[in-house]
């Protein structure tokens, strides 16, 4: 069971990170008894998915936990009827929610999305029950109440390229290979922060300003229906020593490089400060189409992979390199 602290921004797993909101399936709700006070929000589902999905890849769900504050904090559960579903456990305070902070190295890139189990057939709808627990004193759990159920319509069936084509662009690998600027910051181990990449377009994405500019942005804003969906692999030495997932596409609530960064998962301990050098490292950017479904609005997904230089702050010393 996954557990997460919920406040006003991780709750209703959209806004301020620009992720966009339209893929909302239609759903069947079964109503059921409420406990305590429920703050009343926008109708529908509050599951949303795209409305086709791969056989065999796991479903992520964006889940509006705010429909469910009350007046007491609650512990909101919610799982899905697929294999392997572990649910997701989310703390939602007192209403009204606060806003959680952000770690101390600066906001980090989040889609806000929740794994719910891996389609391993064809079917054309998928179950969730969500069960709210009120908590005494914020933190003892206490009055559960009972499931709400929600038959949310998704069409399962067939591979990622069924559900969304790779498309092949020479200008998004041009613009990545030419503005693309990475910085890798490597936090000092146990201490309250994550190592983290920052991605920087070194150009400017005003329609009115420099036209004539190849921007990442403006590349992007030509083929508004495809998403830069990409694992990204920090190497040393030709070693893949870390990684991190991001998309991102042009439209409304895009999310664009350099507006936040995205943790990087490390592969072990890294090499003291004396291993580091600037031209050992590079930055390895290849399309992830499992990633790109996570856009539920995109209809497509770049195809491609870009090797870039890096630039890499090690702030167990604080000196960059």
């Amino acid at each position: 069971m996954i557990v997460l602290a919920v406040g006003l921004l991780a709750a209703a797993m959209v806004g301020s990170r620009g992720m966009t909101q339209s893929g909302t399936t239609s759903s069947k709700t079964t109503p059921a008894a409420s406990v305590g006070k429920f703050v009343e929000t926008v109708g529908g589902a509050p599951i949303a998915t795209r409305p086709r999905w791969p056989v065999g890849s796991p479903l992520f769900v964006r889940f509006d936990a705010t429909r469910f504050a009350a007046s007491v904090a609650r512990l909101v559960d919610v799982r899905s009827d697929l294999p392997g579903s572990v649910g997701a456990s989310l703390r939602l305070p007192a209403f009204p929610l606060r806003i959680l902070g952000q770690p101390k190295g600066g906001p980090l890139w989040d889609d806000g999305l929740i794994e719910m189990g891996t389609p391993t057939s064809a079917r054309s709808c998928v179950r969730f029950d969500v069960v709210c627990t009120e908590l005494n004193d914020g933190a003892t759990p206490s009055t559960r109440s009972p499931a709400h159920t929600y038959d949310v319509d998704v069409d399962i069936a067939g591979t990622v390229d069924d559900v969304m084509g790779g498309v092949e662009i020479p200008e998004i690998e041009a613009a990545l290979k030419e503005e693309l600027g990475a910085t890798f910051f490597i936090a000092e181990p146990g201490a309250d922060d994550v190592s983290r990449l920052w991605l920087n377009v070194n150009s400017n994405c005003e329609r009115d300003e420099e036209p004539n500019t190849r921007g990442l942005c403006c590349v992007l804003s030509r083929f508004a229906d495809v998403t830069l969906a990409v694992r990204i692999e920090l190497m040393l030495d030709d070693r893949v020593v870390g990684w991190a997932s991001a998309w991102w596409r042009d439209g409304g609530g895009r999310v664009t490089p350099g507006v936040e960064m995205v943790e990087v998962h490390l592969s072990g301990r890294l090499p003291p400060r004396v291993g580091l050098s600037a031209d050992r490292w590079r930055c390895r950017i290849t399309s992830d189409p499992g990633f790109a479904l996570r856009d539920f609005a995109s209809k497509k997904y770049w195809k491609g992979s870009v090797v870039s230089p890096v630039k890499v702050v090690d702030e167990r010393e604080g000196d960059a390199r």
